[in-house]
């Protein structure tokens, strides 16, 4: 995981990243501190991107994808933010990834339906077996072709109903030019591939393999897994854009072709109908959302179970005490208490609740619109700070640390770091330099050394 933060005003639009980044390693974790997640994605606009959870897409680091297309692809401006981020997916949707990896993330992605398949599966043989056995003993005629058509028939029916359940889904944008038989015919090996893996020496008949591969091709158009998301976060100013704008993805690989994805947030200090200044959190946000609103949505939730539960309890209590009045009575009384209980819900859910979201926020917004650039630069790296001093001294895993990268970009100077680490000495170095700048740029190898030396 990750802490990640963009703060945005009239002025600038501030970036700010922590360096961990954590590695499965034979069923284990490891954490390193060093990674890189702020990119300069382009050399014609002021425009950057910052990436978070899976650093990779079809098998390719986002970092090579992202500089090779900064220094190789991109040739033109582009009029707004949102532009960019369009042609930016459609590179992504046409990278050519190995074999190897478009079959490891289709693997991948269907494994967990099938393993949820396979526990399913094993629960309903147990209550068939449990319930045959039941039977008296005149009754329990067990012949294999019986007893394979009563298990056929519990895997037709089990397979059926997660068919039924993803066929149903809606609110995927990104399958409309996509059927159920284009990725059938792109990944039906992949999808046997990965029924093999998980099911082992399990042989099925061809219809409920046929509907095995129903349910993978569905579940690759339909469901979306957290843990392989790589989250894209662009920001900055297009050719047209007076002042900056945001847009962020949730890419989940290549299907059948596509790229799928979904966009997760969108704001514009451009437009009258947005506010002109925000902070937006990505990945952890826990720390960030009790700086914003002075709670989080692990405390919100502790205070709708708690309302409930003493909602509850007291008309409960006030049943016991009213026995002694008659039932029409006592169930009047009861219906009202009810009945007042769910008003106190409702208007905490759907009016204090968001009123007080919204007030925070506004209060916030308030200050950041008129924040001097350099302030926007503290403001974003201090709330990165706090996700990773809150990680570091508890329980959980370390996975926010490392140093704190400071991206700044503006209309005028383009995009500028605030901080950085480097892998390298600038005063070892100035050949890289040279290569990158050009001779005629030599000042800028001698500013960045001095500055890093000092």
């Amino acid at each position: 995981m990750t802490a990640e933060i963009a703060v945005l005003n009239k002025l600038a639009v501030t970036l700010a990243a922590d360096s961990a980044v954590t590695i499965g390693v034979g069923g284990a974790q490891k954490v390193y501190n060093s990674a890189d997640k702020i990119f300069e994605i382009t050399n014609h606009d002021p425009i950057g991107l910052m990436v978070y959870n899976n650093p990779e897409v079809q098998g390719i680091p986002i970092e090579v994808i992202a500089k090779r297309y900064r220094d190789t692809v991109c040739k033109n401006k582009s009029s707004t933010v949102f532009k960019f981020s369009e042609d930016f997916l459609s590179h992504l949707e046409n990278l050519s990834a190995p074999e190897n990896t478009i079959a490891e993330n289709i693997v991948f992605s269907v494994t967990p339906l099938f393993e949820q398949i396979k526990m399913q599966r094993a629960d309903e043989f147990g209550r068939i077996v449990d319930a045959l056995r039941s039977l008296p003993e005149d009754a329990q005629d067990f012949t294999p072709e019986k007893l394979a058509k009563v298990f056929l028939d519990a895997d037709l029916k089990l397979v059926s109903s997660h068919i039924d359940r993803l066929s149903s889904s809606t609110g995927h944008d990104w399958c409309v030019d996509i059927s159920e038989d284009h990725v059938i015919a792109a990944h039906d090996a992949h999808i046997n591939d990965a029924i093999k893996i998980v099911f082992d020496e399990t042989v099925f008949p061809d219809e409920v393999i046929k509907l095995l591969v129903r349910a993978g091709s569905l579940c690759l158009i339909h469901e979306y897994i957290p843990e392989r998301l790589t989250g894209l976060v662009f920001a900055g100013f297009g050719e047209d854009e007076i002042f900056p704008s945001l847009v962020s993805y949730e890419i989940y690989g290549v299907v059948a072709g596509k790229l799928k994805y979904k966009q997760t947030r969108k704001f514009d200090v451009d437009r009258a109908l947005y506010p002109i200044s925000t902070v937006l959190p990505f990945a952890q946000k826990e720390m960030v959302d009790r700086f914003i609103y002075g709670l989080d949505n692990q405390f919100l939730q502790l205070c709708v179970d708690f309302f409930e539960g003493s909602l509850n309890s007291l008309a409960e209590r006030l049943e016991e005490s009213l026995q002694d009045l008659d039932g029409d009575t006592t169930g009047t009384i009861v219906g009202a208490l009810g009945a007042a209980s769910a008003a106190i819900m409702d208007e905490f859910r759907d009016t204090l609740v968001p009123q007080h979201l919204k007030s925070s926020k506004e209060q916030l917004s308030d200050i950041i619109r008129s924040m001097p650039k350099q302030e926007l630069a503290a403001l974003s790296e201090s709330l990165v700070n706090i996700t990773s001093l809150k990680r570091k001294f508890s329980a959980d895993a370390e996975s926010v640390g490392g140093p704190i990268d400071v991206a700044m970009i503006t209309r005028a100077e383009g995009f500028v770091w605030v901080k950085r680490k480097h892998f390298f000495e600038a005063r070892l170095n100035p050949r890289y330099f040279h290569r990158r700048y050009g001779s005629a740029n030599q000042t800028v190898s001698n500013a960045y050394t001095e500055e890093t030396e000092a």
